[in-house]
Parts: structure tokens; C-alpha cells; sequence
């Protein structure tokens, strides 16, 4: 029989955001999302945000990987579901503006050092003649890759 936290738990999902990174596994994602199953007794999805690709990572592309996560996890469970979001870094702000966007669908968030104002502290590691480059190409090196 079913308990009143376990029907709770059913129709919520956790789902953990990985940073600025390949995926989730760097910078010590995966402990996280491993550490908060094994907390809770629950399973916790883990996307790739770098869709298609790392080079061609964007915020939009980011919350269509979890929008497509969402529709799959809604049609398994046949009731509507929330999801418990939690984002670490550059996936704290994703998060957050997920739920923005989306508050029907969020349930909680659980943000660990959130990139709130990354653009606005570009000016901080890069020089002018920098931040003019990248406007003008529309993309900038960092550490090997492209970033648009």
C-alpha cells in the first residue's frame, strides 16, 4: 500500500542541472545528483543541457532539453507531475529562469551558486577590445571551445 509521501514522490520528479561544463559529471555534478538520490530515496534525472552540442550551448537550448525531459517523465507517469529542480552554477540560473517561465511545472528549486549576472561580469575577465570581438563574430574562445 501505498503511503502519502510515496504518492507524493510519484508525481514529482528531481532533476539536477549541471554548470558551464561538458556534463554533469564535471565539476562535481554527478556527486551531487547522486548525493540527493541517496538522501531522498528518489532517482534523479541528470540531462545533458550542452544539446546539440557544447559549442552550440544557449539558455534556449537548454530549457528545450528540459521541456523534452518533462513531456517524457509527463506521458510515463499518466498524472500530472512537478519537477524539483536543482542547479549548480550556470544550471542554477537555467533553473530559475525554467521556473520563470514555466512556475506550473517547477516545484521546488534548490539553486547552489547560481550564475545570476554572468553576462554583466564578462567585463570583469575580459578586456574591451575582447568583448567587442565577441559581439562583432558572435562567438568567443574559452578554454578551447566556442561560445555563442
Amino acid at each position: 500500500m501505498a503511503t502519502n509521501s510515496n504518492r507524493r514522490l510519484s508525481s514529482e520528479i528531481f532533476v539536477f542541472l549541471h554548470g558551464f561544463t561538458k556534463d554533469s559529471d564535471v565539476g562535481g555534478g554527478g556527486q551531487i545528483a547522486k548525493y540527493i538520490a541517496s538522501l531522498f530515496h528518489v532517482p534523479v534525472e541528470q540531462p545533458n543541457l550542452n544539446q546539440p552540442s557544447f559549442n552550440e550551448f544557449s539558455v534556449s537550448n537548454a530549457i528545450h532539453v528540459i521541456n523534452k525531459l518533462f513531456d517524457e517523465k509527463q506521458k510515463e507517469h499518466h498524472e500530472q507531475i512537478q519537477m524539483n529542480l536543482i542547479g549548480a552554477s550556470m544550471g542554477g540560473y537555467i533553473a530559475a529562469r525554467y521556473a520563470e517561465l514555466y512556475p506550473d511545472r517547477v516545484k521546488k528549486l534548490f539553486l547552489l551558486c547560481p550564475a545570476f549576472g554572468l553576462a554583466a561580469r564578462w567585463r570583469e575577465f575580459l578586456s574591451d577590445d575582447e568583448l567587442e570581438k565577441w559581439k562583432s563574430s558572435g562567438s568567443h574562445s574559452y578554454d578551447g571551445r566556442q561560445l555563442h
